[in-house]
């Protein structure tokens, strides 16, 4: 091929229509579907900045994925899969963003975890004060 043309063949690796992994589009509408199902916030301050969903802080990917399972045993769909997926074709973000909380407020939140930490008598405390 070279030398009638004068060029390299080009590179045919990965130009197959066999690819048995790959997801169908209804599987992949499922995993959209389960994942907008989750209800977020959006960022009070920065809306004009960027449009990404906040979800509470204690979810994560891997829990999103352990739930989706649970609601779709049927549906085999590998932890990457749905992965990418969220990546790819959602802007959320866990936890809420620095910028919609004021210093005072996180101050106030503070004082209030250590004073109730505070509060928490154990066992041997109270027989002590006996």
């Amino acid at each position: 091929m070279i030398i009638s043309t004068g060029f390299p063949p080009k590179d045919q690796r990965g130009r197959h229509q066999n690819h048995p992994h790959q997801l169908s589009p209804e599987q992949r509408q499922i995993i959209c579907d389960h994942i907008k199902s989750f209800k977020g916030r959006e960022s009070h301050y920065c809306r004009n900045k960027s449009r990404c969903l906040y979800l509470p802080d204690t979810l994560n990917i891997s829990k999103m994925y352990s739930l989706f399972t649970e609601s779709n045993p049927n549906i085999s769909v590998s932890n990457e899969s749905y992965r990418t997926i969220f990546n790819g074709c959602f802007n959320i973000s866990f936890g809420y963003p620095w910028a919609d909380t004021c210093s005072k407020s996180d101050e106030l939140i503070a004082k209030i975890s250590h004073c109730d930490s505070k509060l928490e008598i154990t066992p041997s405390e109270d027989n002590a004060a006996d």
